[in-house]
């Protein structure tokens, strides 16, 4: 509902955003939201790593969605070590999470 909301008052044809950790692209009526995803902590139920792509000509904008397997193992290791850093942080970095 809420993006519902921004979108209606959104002058321009592209919204790109994140702050979801959650890949997507969506029409509301002729423009376009985009998540961008998550580099790291993804709330995709999976580690990886995800990006999008956009490619937008005279008639027709794409989105892909690219996910890349990196060294997460070592990224929530040096969390664990980390004296400010949350160890449930560690956690989301290998399973991913949905939440």
């Amino acid at each position: 509902k809420e993006a519902e909301e921004v979108m209606n008052e959104l002058v321009e044809d592209i919204l790109v955003c994140g702050h979801t950790h959650i890949p997507y692209a969506k029409y509301y009526g002729e423009k376009l939201l985009v998540n961008a995803g998550s580099v790291g902590k993804p709330k995709t139920n999976k580690p990886d790593a995800n990006y999008v792509i956009i490619e937008i000509s005279d008639s027709n904008v794409e989105v892909e969605i690219i996910e890349v397997s990196y060294d997460f193992e070592k990224m929530a290791k040096e969390i664990e070590e980390n004296e400010i850093l949350p160890n449930d942080f560690a956690r989301l970095i290998r399973q991913g999470s949905s939440k």
